[in-house]
């Protein structure tokens, strides 16, 4: 049953100060990007999402993955020798459904996405929160030409619900009233940097999948690809809640690699827009699951973890740690008795 909206709101409000649970980054970190989506990584065992901004830019490897997902790629030699591999298997990213974009602009006139590297940026905060797990960030922003908006995230991948991760977006005009276009992203096949000089990283894989199919239905997508050597199939559903003014449009389209929904309209300081995603992840062999039913599998998944609520998942979430760490620490843990003489 979905949660009380008021413990909904507050999911989104001013991080709590730090207690020894939490750790914090208050600067874009432009030039450690690799190691900032690390840290901010979240993760269940079966899906993962880099610690990537919402808007996907600037970044350092992009990508949310699955456990056992992976193309293969032939491996070459200046001459074959006894027992060298002829195949390598290579981890590559499942379609991404963290991605969440926001571009700001007046009203009648041309919007500036959201960019940390331009503007002017007042606050930037993201915290990892280890007793909640779940990433909080908070972002005020002045766009180049003069748009200020405040923008308020918190991610969580699900303990108890294994296909299941989610996010919750705000935005917020400050200031004076701003025309906003927020469109959330499932998109497949992501450009991934090549920037090792390391002749031993492992090459990129470019478009390592090939889709299958693709439904869009009112605020709602799925995408299933499959990968053509290692014969898998992955399926990846979004089921999305939004609260925001009057006047507001919602628009959706969906092409072989992309799903997306976007919102548009036009926010007067004190007004909030909300944007919550829901997405569901399996995946299974070419010869297991057939398209159709995998698709259906990840739409009733996604709609399931709607019908929860995003209060519902981080009530969840925090119950399942809560039972973890109760017995993390070897103090708490009861300790067996010596043995007899």
């Amino acid at each position: 049953m979905p949660s009380d909206p008021s413990a909904d709101r507050q999911s989104s409000g001013p991080v709590p100060p730090d207690d020894g649970w939490r750790i914090r980054r208050t600067e874009a970190d432009l030039d450690r990007l690799g190691e900032t989506e690390s840290v901010f990584a979240l993760g269940n065992g079966w899906v993962g999402w880099r610690g990537n901004l919402d808007e996907g830019v600037p970044c350092g490897m992009p990508g949310s993955y699955l456990n056992g997902f992976h193309e293969q790629r032939e491996l070459t030699y200046p001459e074959d020798g006894y027992a060298f591999p002829q195949r390598s298997d290579t981890v590559v990213s499942a379609q991404n459904a963290a991605l969440i974009r926001l571009w700001v602009g007046p009203g009648g006139g041309p919007r500036e996405p959201l960019d940390v590297r331009t503007g002017t940026l007042r606050q930037h905060e993201r915290v990892l929160d280890l007793r909640a797990g779940v990433v909080h960030r908070r972002t005020d922003w002045t766009s180049p030409g003069g748009h200020r908006v405040r923008i308020t995230s918190t991610r969580l991948v699900s303990l108890p619900r294994r296909p299941i991760a989610a996010v919750r977006y705000a935005v917020e005009a400050v200031d004076a009233p701003v025309d906003v276009r927020v469109c959330s992203d499932l998109l497949a096949n992501e450009r991934v940097p090549e920037n090792s000089d390391d002749p031993r990283a492992a090459s990129v894989i470019h478009d390592p999948l090939t889709a299958e199919a693709g439904r869009a239905g009112g605020l709602d997508g799925v995408l299933v690809h499959r990968t053509a050597r290692s014969a898998q199939r992955v399926a990846v559903a979004v089921a999305h809640d939004l609260a925001a003014p009057d006047g507001f449009t919602t628009d959706t389209d969906c092409t072989p690699d992309r799903f997306w929904l976007a919102v548009g309209g036009r926010l007067c300081p004190g007004e909030r827009l909300e944007l919550t995603k829901f997405a569901a992840y399996e995946c299974a062999t070419v010869d297991g699951t057939p398209t159709d039913e995998l698709a259906d599998l990840v739409a009733d998944e996604a709609d399931a973890a709607r019908a929860e609520g995003f209060a519902g998942l981080l009530a969840a979430q925090r119950a399942a740690l809560d039972a973890a760490w109760a017995t993390a620490d070897g103090a708490a843990v009861p300790t067996r008795p010596p043995p007899r003489p």
